[in-house]
């Protein structure tokens, strides 16, 4: 198979990334993420939100790395209490996303996602989340 990769512009743009990430996952995969927001993310937070449902109708198992500030933020009181959270006192890459072959890099600060399908480039990164969960406080 090809490598690919995609850029998505906006918010309904970003969606359509997540759509693809996970329109090919099935119950009980590994939904990897890192969130490197210390709080509550103006435009990330409500569109994680809003996502979630269709997340957990997928019946994913979700992993996500944030640094341990989060554990203070409003935001945090939110997150459903399926969602596997792993804290880091140390800074993260960026907002990444790593399910099977495909990673999703987003800056939220300009609404802006780069979707690369790679299974060499996103076992890599697995790789990497996988370390840092293993050393990273619960």
């Amino acid at each position: 198979k090809r490598s690919t990769s995609e850029i998505f512009i906006g918010e309904r743009s970003l969606r359509s990334a997540y759509m693809t990430i996970l329109s090919d996952a099935k119950k009980g995969d590994i939904l990897r993420y890192f969130y490197p927001y210390p709080n509550a993310h103006e435009n990330a937070s409500p569109f994680y939100s809003r996502f979630y449902k269709y997340q957990k109708s997928k019946g994913l198992v979700e992993r996500g790395i944030v640094t341990i500030d989060f554990k203070n933020s409003k935001h945090f009181k939110e997150i459903p209490k399926d969602v596997k959270l792993r804290y880091v006192n140390f800074p993260l890459p960026g907002t990444m996303d790593i399910l099977m072959n495909k990673l999703l890099i987003v800056d939220w600060k300009t609404i802006t996602g780069i979707l690369i399908t790679s299974s060499e480039i996103a076992s890599i990164f697995i790789n990497y989340f996988d370390s840092i969960w293993r050393i990273a406080k619960r």
